[in-house]
């Protein structure tokens, strides 16, 4: 067996395939008194080199954790020790045609728990001190179905939304839980077909869950094709609106898109207010002809859409023409109104990541911080008070030259003015997914 050329196993994407802890980083500037955590980041690092087709989706989950404590930082990385990984790890090479999650996609704290995450699985728990992989995680028993990569909370409430659609059986299945970890809703969504849904959002009174036209089905892939396919020509776009129970609303049905990644959603009047990545055509599956989009056709845009609860109509804003990905916001304020948004922008089609990107939403003001040559990932709002956009973004930034990574912590109020500090790493943090602070 051959392995496989694939660009999401060069440059800032090839695996580090060393676990290690390493004390006392160098330190460039000062870290702020006040931040006090672990930064964690997820993404895909396969511990062999693939064989046949290789995704960027496909890779093994390794976490990386730079603790941060009194100015001071550390780092540690394990691999998720998943089902597929410890049966590859015992095989000693990568074996295909396994249906075992690889829990590569978002790190996030539940209730003082921390939580791996892959939408084609159960969550997978993590003990925060090492990064020991403590095993599947169904809450109590309540919800054993895979998951989303992307839950939503609901910070006044204390309420955690959450959803299923990959399970065989393609039934699409919302959950909320109380602040005690007790199924408070369980509801099945009736969607118009089964698609790929990575992210959805809430607000004050309603979930909203959309439907895009990148088709999910089991029967293509038990036929060796794609199980995710571009059926744009054929399908539209919908939002099913939903009450806190699931409960169908309203739907409204609109253009084919594409949204991996939401930003956040609120209500206005009789409105509903969603901000999110937007692009006319999914970047990464094949259509129905075998065909990837070119990089210029599926660049995504922030955008804004309208929903009119009365009139049941939709209508679609773009805010900017910055190429970019993975927005992040204050997330104590998901579901309500806010003003402050920022995401991995990029200058051009075919080209990585080379800035972080402020949106005022209030006063329509965007401030940029450049990398140049330097490639940053998902920024990380930290706060630092209890007013919105008060605080740290923290961006893993990857170093071309010098093929290792940073940590790059800028005043989330001056995103443009020199990094507050940087934290430097010895080594590649390869270009993962999602992570999270945990204080």
């Amino acid at each position: 067996m051959s392995t496989v050329e694939s660009p999401f196993l060069k440059g800032v994407f090839a695996p580090w395939r060393k676990e290690e802890k390493l004390d006392q980083l160098e330190v460039i500037g000062k870290i702020p008194a006040d931040l006090q955590g672990v930064l964690l980041r997820n993404g895909p690092n396969p511990q062999f080199d693939p064989v046949g087709a290789y995704h960027w989706f496909d890779g093994d989950g390794m976490l990386h954790a730079i603790r941060i404590k009194n100015g001071r930082a550390s780092y540690d990385n394990r691999w998720v020790r998943t089902e597929r990984f410890k049966l590859e790890q015992a095989a000693g090479k990568p074996l295909q045609d396994i249906d075992h999650t690889t829990a590569n996609t978002n790190i996030i704290e539940y209730q003082n728990r921390l939580l791996a995450l892959n939408e084609g699985e159960v969550p997978t728990e993590i003990q925060l001190s090492n990064l020991d992989t403590r095993g599947s995680f169904t809450f109590d028993g309540q919800i054993t179905r895979a998951l989303t990569a992307h839950p939503r909370v609901d910070h006044r409430r204390q309420e955690f939304l959450t959803y299923s659609y990959t399970n065989p059986d393609g039934r699409l299945m919302y959950y909320r839980l109380d602040r005690n970890q007790r199924v408070i809703a369980e509801q099945e969504i009736r969607w118009p077909y089964s698609s790929m849904m990575h992210d959805f959002v809430n607000t004050e009174h309603y979930v909203i869950f959309p439907i895009f036209p990148c088709t999910l089905s089991f029967e293509r892939a038990r036929r060796g094709e794609p199980i995710f396919m571009w059926e744009g020509d054929r399908l539209n776009t919908y939002f099913i609106v939903t009450d806190q129970a699931g409960n169908e609303v309203v739907r409204v049905e609109t253009d084919p898109c594409h949204v991996y990644h939401f930003g956040n959603a609120y209500e206005q009047g009789d409105c509903i207010l969603i901000d999110a990545l937007v692009s006319k055509i999914e970047p990464l599956m094949p259509n129905r002809h075998g065909k990837v989009p070119s990089e210029a056709e599926s660049a995504a845009y922030l955008a804004r859409w309208t929903i009119d609860l009365k009139k049941r109509s939709i209508q679609l804003e773009f805010l900017d023409k910055t190429i970019g990905e993975f927005p992040r916001f204050d997330e104590r304020f998901n579901g309500y109104a806010y003003r402050h948004l920022y995401m991995a922008g990029q200058s051009a089609p075919g080209t990585l990541f080379d800035r972080i990107v402020h949106y005022d939403l209030k006063n329509n003001r965007i401030v940029v911080h450049q990398f140049g040559q330097d490639i940053p990932t998902e920024p990380v709002f930290v706060p630092r008070s209890e007013q919105e956009g008060d605080g740290y973004l923290l961006v893993v930034v990857y170093r071309s030259a010098e093929d290792r990574s940073d940590v790059v912590i800028l005043d989330a109020k001056h995103v443009d003015e020199a990094p507050l500090a940087v934290i430097k790493i010895p080594h590649r943090i390869p270009f993962g997914f999602h992570g999270n602070f945990v204080q």
